[in-house]
This record gives structure tokens, sequence and C-alpha cells, in this order.
């Protein structure tokens, strides 16, 4: 059973995006098995290392967009992104150094922000994407 479960209202109604947003739990639930079945480092380190690019690449596609629209809360949105990747990173450079393990703490806040920000920011966007025709 999946760790971060896709719902319809997580949907922003553009399809690129909504795939990118389903890859991103496939990635944490990856990350949740992994540190749930104890398969160790060699696993972990690669989920990640995936985690983080993936989230670089879609972010990236996600601000490209709400530029290319002009959308009028793009550097707010930016900020979460920078304030969530900074954290990931964190994540990920301690892990790397062993002065922290992926724990349940780790996995709870990559769910409560990835669906609190779906939720709320990115259907923002959503809404404003839609009224100028991207879906």
């Amino acid at each position: 059973m999946a760790y971060l479960n896709w719902d319809p209202q997580y949907s922003v109604h553009v399809k690129s995006l909504d795939q990118d947003h389903q890859h991103l739990f496939a990635i944490v639930n990856q990350l949740h098995e992994a540190v749930h079945s104890r398969r160790g480092k060699q696993v972990l380190q690669p989920v990640l290392a995936e985690l983080l690019a993936y989230t670089l690449r879609h972010f990236g596609r996600e601000e490209a967009i709400m530029r290319s629209c002009a959308y009028p809360r793009l550097r707010a949105h930016m900020e979460q992104h920078r304030i969530f990747t900074a954290q990931v990173e964190q994540f990920s450079k301690q892990y790397s150094a062993g002065v922290a393990a992926v724990t349940a703490e780790v996995l709870d806040f990559l769910t409560e922000w990835l669906s609190s920000h779906i939720l709320d920011s990115d259907q923002q966007y959503g809404q404003f994407l839609r009224a100028k025709g991207i879906v």
C-alpha cells in the first residue's frame, strides 16, 4: 500500500504538471518503502538523489510555465520551492554524512509539504493557468 496516495483533489488540471506531481508521490513512496524495509544506504541514497533531481526539474518546468503566463504570484511560489529544495538538500547531505537517518520525521515532512503545497499554492496557479487556456 502506498504511503502517499494520489487523489483527484491534487490535480491542477495541467496534464504535464499532474504527471510530475504523481511521479514525486511515487518517489516519496519508494523512499518510504526503502526506509521501512531497511534496505540500507545502497537503496536510500539513490532514492534521495532522484527525489532531489526530479524535484528540481519539476520546479523548473512549473516556474517556466508560470513565467510564460505572467503568473502574479511567481516570486512567492519560487521562494516556497527554494525553501523545500534547501531542506531536501540538507536531509540528503546529513544522510550521506552519516549524521542523520531518513526517519519518519523526514517522510512526514515530505508528505506534508507536497500535499499542502499542491492543495494550496499549486491549486492557485492551476486556476490561473486554466483561465489562460493551459491544460
